[in-house]
C-alpha cells in the first residue's frame, strides 16, 4: 500500500459491509468494483502515487492494470463523491489473501489510506485468510507508520533493478553443452515447471497449479526462453516486451542442479540483447532483497541499478 494518513484509533473502525464507509473525520468513500472501462484511470492513479515516491517512476498502462486484475484477486475503486481517490486490491496467494492499496497524492492525509487497509483487513478475514501482507515504497513514511500503528510488522524487502539500453547488447556466453531457444506454443508447461523448481527453495514460495501460474503471467513466445542440456531444460525466462513503459524480466530462474555454472547470467544477458532488438530501451525486474542465490549481485554485474526498493509488511488476521 503507497502512503496514507495519520493512525487513527481502532475504536473508530469502519463498517466496510457496505458499499460506503465513513472516516474519522466524517469523510464518506464508495468502494465499488471496477469494469474494464476503469482501468486507465487506475493506471494514471498508480502512476501518480509511483511519481511521488520514486526518481524514475514507472508507467503502468491499462492492458497492464487488467492483466493483474486476470489474477486471483479483487478489487475496488475507492470514490469520494464520484472522484477516483484510491485503490484496494487483494490476491489469493496460496492460502492466504495479501493486500495492496493505493492513494492518489492530492489526497494524502483525509485517510483514504486508512479507510483502504480497513477493507483489506476485513475481506482477508472474511476470505478466511490466516494473514494478509501489504508492500509499501520504502519512501513512504507515512505508510509505515500507519501499518505499523495497525499491527503490521515488516518481514522482507523487494528491489526494483532496471538497467538503461545505449546499444545492443552483445551475444552471451554460454558454458559448453547448453544451449538456448525461445519458447515454442506447447511448451509453456516446460517453462511453468522449470521455473517452479528453480524457485522452489525461496523465500515463502507456495506452489502453484498449472492453471494458476499461467492466469498470472503474460506469455510472449519471442521473449521467453528455456535452456537446455542434452534435451534436459535446466533454466528458463519469462520476459514481456512491455510491461510498466519497459521490457521486463518477469521470472528467470536455474534448477539447483544446474546453478553457479553461469547460465543465470548467460540467460539475463540473451533476455536483455533480445528485449532490446524489439525496440526494449529500457529493462525491469524485481528481486527479493534476500535472494539466496545471489541473484542481486548477478544482476549487478550486467549494468542493473536498484531504482526504488518496496517493504513488506505482514500481520496476523
Amino acid at each position: 500500500m503507497r502512503d496514507e494518513a495519520e493512525h487513527e484509533d481502532d475504536s473508530r473502525a469502519v463498517d466496510l459491509g457496505a458499499r460506503q464507509c465513513r472516516d474519522a473525520d466524517g469523510v464518506t468513500f464508495e468502494f465499488r468494483e471496477p469494469t474494464d472501462g476503469d482501468a486507465q484511470a487506475v493506471a494514471d492513479l498508480s502512476n501518480a502515487l509511483d511519481a511521488a515516491f520514486v526518481d524514475t517512476p514507472e508507467r503502468a498502462s491499462a492492458a497492464d492494470v487488467l492483466q493483474w486484475w486476470r489474477r486471483k484477486s479483487e478489487q475496488r475503486l475507492v470514490l469520494d463523491g464520484g472522484r477516483l481517490v484510491g485503490f484496494a486490491y487483494l490476491q489469493h496467494r496460496g492460502g492466504r489473501w495479501d493486500g495492496d492499496g493505493y492513494v492518489h497524492p492530492r489526497e494524502f492525509g483525509r485517510g483514504v489510506g486508512t479507510a483502504i487497509l480497513d477493507w483489506i483487513e476485513r475481506r482477508a478475514r472474511e476470505l478466511g485468510s490466516p494473514e494478509t501482507r501489504v508492500a509499501i515504497a520504502r519512501a513512504d513514511e507515512r505508510g509505515a507508520c500507519l501499518l505499523r500503528n495497525r499491527g503490521f510488522e515488516p518481514i522482507r524487502s523487494f528491489l526494483r533493478m532496471a538497467i538503461e539500453l545505449d546499444a545492443e547488447p552483445p551475444a552471451a556466453s554460454w558454458p559448453e553443452g547448453f544451449s538456448v531457444a525461445p519458447l515454442s506454443p506447447g511448451e509453456e508447461h516446460a517453462l511453468y515447471q522449470v521455473l517452479e523448481d528453480a524457485f522452489v527453495d525461496h523465500w515463502d514460495h507456495t506452489e502453484r497449479s498449472y492453471e494458476e501460474w499461467l492466469a498470472s503471467h503474460v506469455i510472449e513466445h519471442e521473449v521467453c526462453f528455456l535452456v537446455r542440456a542434452n534435451g534436459t531444460v535446466a533454466a528458463g525466462a519469462l520476459c514481456r516486451r512491455e510491461l510498466l513503459g519497459m521490457g521486463w524480466v518477469d521470472v528467470l530462474g536455474t534448477r539447483r542442479e544446474y546453478r553457479r555454472l553461469g547460465l543465470g547470467e548467460a540467460l539475463l544477458r540473451h533476455a536483455l540483447r533480445e528485449l532490446y532488438r524489439r525496440g526494449a530501451r529500457r529493462v525491469g525486474l524485481g528481486v527479493d532483497s534476500e535472494n539466496p542465490t545471489g541473484a542481486t549481485r548477478l544482476y549487478e554485474r550486467v549494468g542493473m541499478h536498484v531504482v526504488s526498493i518496496a517493504d513488506v509488511y505482514a500481520k496476523s488476521l
